[in-house]
Parts: structure tokens; sequence; C-alpha cells
């Protein structure tokens, strides 16, 4: 389902999509620019790495701090296993944080301590961390909205980027996906909305967003690449994003900027509010 990120294209200059949203669904709201997202240190809770959480009937929300520096023996992780055999302990098939849920909601922020992160008495250097920070994220019957905040990065980001590189995946059967990225976000951006007999979903990115990204692929799937290409000497050190949607849309913006509420948990939320006014009479 996610587009392969070791496509080559010829990069060419924005062009403007048109993706019909489903005839149920009303016109996209329109982003605006919120207030700075908060990246102090005093919201930092209890740092992770190398986390699954799994849920069948329940949403996951919540805030997540991911810190690539902790060192955690294999012996206590969860290994990937195939029919109940291990497929063993490489870390290239962990993640570090994997949210799976099947009748839920995914509704995060998940914070990536960076060079100057001291989360817990643990610290260490980006330049340390030489893959990319990996985030999976699955619904099979809900949405999902991640915002993606960095701890402790430099407001010029002309200084460059001081946290890990990452990678982030998100897929949803039926519903839409969300994705909220730092400004220092630079590098590709594939999604796709729409398996047949469902209608194919819209595929947006913010304003700004779209401001500084080159497409690269206009088919069923859409394939962005955010910032200068040419400052990476091999794709592994750009980031990522990778969404796939059977039946619903796609929304890629900035972290710091209002993002619309899902069309179907609006849904969700405005029929409970029609069954409480019935039952209590209001």
């Amino acid at each position: 389902m996610y587009a392969g990120e070791d496509d080559k294209a010829t990069l060419d200059e924005p062009t403007k999509f048109d993706d019909t949203a489903r005839e149920a669904d009303p016109p996209l709201p329109p982003y605006s620019r919120s207030h700075p997202v908060e990246s102090s240190r005093h919201l930092v809770e209890e740092s992770v790495n190398w986390l699954n959480v799994s849920r069948e009937n329940e949403s996951i929300g919540g805030m997540y701090t991911v810190d690539p520096h902790l060192d955690i023996p294999a012996a206590l992780l969860t290994l990937p296993s195939n029919n109940g055999r291990s497929r063993g302990d490489k870390e290239t098939e962990r993640m570090n944080l994997a949210l799976e849920t099947k009748e839920g909601d995914i509704d995060v922020t998940v914070r990536i301590v960076g060079e100057n992160g001291n989360v817990d008495g643990l610290a260490g250097s980006a330049a340390e961390i030489e893959q990319k920070v990996k985030i999976k994220m699955r619904s099979s019957k809900g949405s999902i909205t991640c915002r993606i905040v960095p701890i402790d990065e430099p407001t010029d980001l002309s200084q460059g980027v001081t946290r890990p590189r990452f990678i982030a995946y998100a897929s949803a059967d039926n519903g839409s996906v969300n994705v909220l990225l730092p400004r220092s976000f630079s590098g590709s951006i594939s999604a796709f909305a729409g398996l047949s007999p469902s209608p194919r979903g819209p595929i947006e990115l913010s304003p700004d967003l779209r401001q500084n990204a080159r497409i690269l692929m206009d088919t069923d799937r859409k394939r962005f690449f955010v910032g200068d290409f040419t400052q990476f000497d091999k794709h592994s050190s750009w980031d990522a994003v990778s969404i796939g949607v059977s039946s619903g849309s796609v929304k890629v913006g900035y972290n710091d900027e209002v993002f619309p509420v899902p069309l179907e948990a609006e849904r969700r939320r405005t029929g409970w509010r029609r069954i409480f006014r019935f039952l209590t009479g209001e």
C-alpha cells in the first residue's frame, strides 16, 4: 500500500492537481495558522523506543516521546513474528513507535528527541543516530491524526536539522489520515487514497506545505518532495512520509497549522450528539 521511497523522477515546478472529493463530502475546510506547537522540556513524559501499542476496540491517543538514543536490551523487546515463529532480532525489522487499532481512531502527538534532548537523564547527538526514526500507524476502522514535533529544534532552521531524520507510515482501511509535520521536514511525501470499488478520496497539502513542495507523481498515487533535494547526497538522508488509505481522504500540513477535524470523526461526534439529545429530550 505504501508508495516506494526509492522511485526516481524528474523534478518539476509545483503543479496543481484536481482530486474530487466523494459526493457525500462537503468542501475541505480552509487551513489557518495557529500558535506554534509547544515543544519545551516541561511537556516531557516518559520517553520510549521500539514501542508497540495494539488495541482491538479502543482508540489510541496522547503523546509519545521517542528517544532513539534509548538503548533497550534486545531480550526485553517484543520481536515481529510470522505464524508464531520469530523472524530474528534485527533492528531494521522494528519500529521506534508502532501504533495499531482495529476499531478506533489514532490521535497522537509524537515528539522526537534531538541533539539537545536530555529526557529522563539520557542524552545524545543526532549525528550518532544513522538510521531514521521509524513511526508506523494503522487503523482498520478509524481515522488517523499524527502531529510530529521535534524537541529543542532551533527556531532558525538555517542552522541545520539537529534531530534524527524520520520516516512515518500511516494506513487506514476505512478512515482518513492527517499528518502534521515539523517546519524542518525535508523529504518525500507519498500518498494513495481509494481502492475500487470505493471512490478515490482527496489528497491535500496545506497551502504552506504546498509552497515548499514539488510534485513528482500525479496518478492514482501522489508523490512530492518538500525542500531542496540537492542538499542530500543520498535518499536515506531525507525525511519521508508514506500514506495509504482504502476509503477516505489524506491531508498533510505543518504542525503549527490548524488542521480540519476528519470528516468521519465529525460525523461520529454529530451522531452521538443526536443520540444524546434524543435520550435526554434536549
